[in-house]
């Protein structure tokens, strides 16, 4: 009985002892296998954290390549900014010298205008000067070189058609114009190298402004008989009684004194 006893307890201590082992040996195993977790956490752990620094350093990478092509434009734009406002202020400069231009030209336009419209009534003017001078005080038609109304003048200078002064003078015995005295045989007619009245343009003469003298337009000296016109604006005539035409323009003119008309 005793002995059943004691093999019952070394065989519950070998049983226990084998128990013991068991639990030691399974605690090993578990210790292992948490080491072997950690580890393979650890492992993920430190995988996911190269991963994820190579994918910041991917990114990092990308958006420095992204801030130089940026800056790059940037750059780029700022040159073409520079360069558009070099051309507009250059425009802007063409634009202000070309209004300048055309200022002036428009001045210059406007001077030459005014002193081509003096040059007109300049000319308008002279053309009513020669109107005048070739018309007669009486009528106000023009005197012809030939015929009832041709140029004469009295002793006092003033020029008329002979057919008005004669039938003035036998009228009032006096000039039209001046009112001196005067009767028919104070009627020169004064005889022109040309068939129209000159004009009173300003021509190259010998002595005197007004018309030349014989061989060129306007009115020319002639002859020894009658009066030879001589120096400016309104001639003396020389070598008879003295006659002085006035209003003739510096033109040289004889008369004649023939009393038949």
């Amino acid at each position: 009985m005793e002995s059943r006893t004691n093999q019952s307890v070394s065989a519950s201590g070998s049983s226990d002892t084998s128990l013991s082992q068991q639990m030691r040996q399974n605690i090993s195993n578990m210790n292992d296998l948490v080491g072997e977790l950690q580890l393979q956490d650890q492992q993920l752990n430190t995988g996911q954290e190269e991963q994820f620094n190579k994918e910041r350093l991917n990114l990092l990478l990308q958006l420095q390549q992204e801030m130089s092509f940026y800056a790059t434009i940037q750059e780029k734009f700022d040159e073409h900014e520079k360069s558009m406002q070099m051309i507009i202020q250059e425009l802007q400069n063409e634009q202000q010298a070309l209004s300048e231009a055309l200022d002036e030209a428009l001045a210059d336009s406007t001077d030459n205008l005014e002193d081509l419209n003096n040059e007109v009534k300049d000319l308008n003017k002279q053309l009513g000067n020669l109107s005048e001078d070739n018309t007669c005080a009486i009528c106000l038609f023009q005197w012809t070189t030939e015929g009832e109304h041709c140029l004469v003048s009295l002793r006092c200078g003033h020029l008329f058609g002979r057919k008005c002064i004669r039938r003035s003078v036998r009228m009032n015995h006096k000039c039209p114009i001046c009112q001196k005295n005067a009767n028919w045989r104070d009627i020169r007619k004064i005889y022109c190298s040309s068939g129209i009245m000159a004009s009173n343009s300003e021509n190259e003469s010998t002595g005197a402004s007004g018309y030349t003298a014989a061989g060129t337009s306007g009115y020319t000296a002639a002859g020894t008989r009658g009066y030879t016109a001589a120096g400016a604006r309104g001639y003396t005539a020389a070598g008879a009684s003295g006659y002085t035409a006035a209003g003739t323009m510096g033109r040289n003119m004889y008369y004649d004194s023939d009393d038949s008309f």
